[in-house]
């Protein structure tokens, strides 16, 4: 019923038979995947059920909070970082490096640690007289958060510092001439200049973070389930591998289609079409501001 349904919407769309030479090219080609994978859903329907669906919508929201506070985060680091002295820019990068000489679990305990009921966090708390008993955090999705934000915030900083190394002051103390104000030189002139830096950290944190399911195990407990820990107990405890297979499938599906949204903004921003044609009109395939002639760029940028 699919291949008559796609045969009949070719039919229409080409006024032409589907015939195996009419399937050579890429788009064509296409049609066949998308048969494929409409069949692959047919047969998994009956096991796909609505409580997955629902985990995988958990997975991403809790996937895309934890991007946008490391964002917030990381941003202002990173900026600090870019901006200092190289000293002290040495000394904030190897901070920022310290968590990966460490392993990944032994972080995570260290953060059990601190937020249990007897850890550090209650401990000092208690001692300033803020709170009068101990305060529940682990084992909750605040600490699933927390986690997450710790665990991928390098990945964060690290991209979003590489634009902001290569970024020219002389376009800020530019902008700055010319009347424009702090947070309009931010928002018109910095955060252009590096987005291809927030492009690359929101792809670094967001894909991983859908799939993480040890911080999910050990600091959420059973109380946070993900789409990772499904996967986990399909290959584990359930052993069902199929199933499990398909989900796995269906998480590599999300990410391309993340990493198309990226490259896609991406590819438009060097032709002209993305957000710097949106910053900056002018002609096709003009470069942002800092690569041909920044003074013009930056009067149409601030009006």
């Amino acid at each position: 019923m699919i291949i008559a349904s796609l045969t009949a919407l070719w039919k229409y769309r080409t006024g032409r038979q589907l015939t195996p030479s009419a399937l050579a090219g890429p788009a064509r080609r296409g049609l066949l995947v998308a048969a494929v994978v409409a069949i692959h859903l047919e047969i998994l329907a009956p096991h796909f059920q609505g409580v997955y669906l629902r985990i995988l919508w958990r997975s991403a929201a809790y996937a895309a909070l934890t991007t946008l506070l490391c964002l917030i985060i990381g941003y202002p680091v990173a900026y600090v970082m870019g901006t200092a002295r190289r000293r002290w820019r040495n000394i904030l990068l190897a901070a920022v490096m310290i968590p990966f000489w460490t392993s990944f679990l032994v972080r995570t305990y260290a953060w059990i640690t601190i937020l249990r009921e007897q850890g550090l966090l209650n401990a000092t708390l208690t001692a300033m007289k803020l709170i009068d008993e101990p305060i529940s955090i682990l084992y909750t999705p605040l600490a699933v958060v927390i986690g997450l934000v710790y665990a991928y915030l390098p990945f964060m900083i690290l991209p979003i510092y590489a634009s902001l190394e290569r970024l020219d002051p002389g376009l800020i103390d530019a902008a700055l001439d010319l009347g424009a104000r702090p947070l309009r030189v931010f928002s018109s002139v910095i955060v252009p200049l590096t987005f291809p830096g927030i492009a690359a950290g929101v792809l670094l944190v967001f894909v991983p973070a859908v799939g993480m399911f040890a911080v999910t195990d050990l600091m959420g407990g059973a109380k946070v389930l993900l789409i990772g820990n499904v996967i986990q107990n399909q290959f584990g405890q359930a052993r069902d591998w199929p199933f499990g297979a398909a989900l796995g499938i269906v998480l590599l599906a999300m990410f391309a289609v993340v990493f198309a949204a990226a490259a896609g903004e991406l590819v438009s921003r060097d032709r002209g079409r993305g957000i710097w044609r949106r910053r900056w009109p002018g002609r096709r395939g003009s470069p942002p501001p800092g690569q041909e002639d920044g003074a013009s760029h930056l009067h149409v940028a601030l009006g």
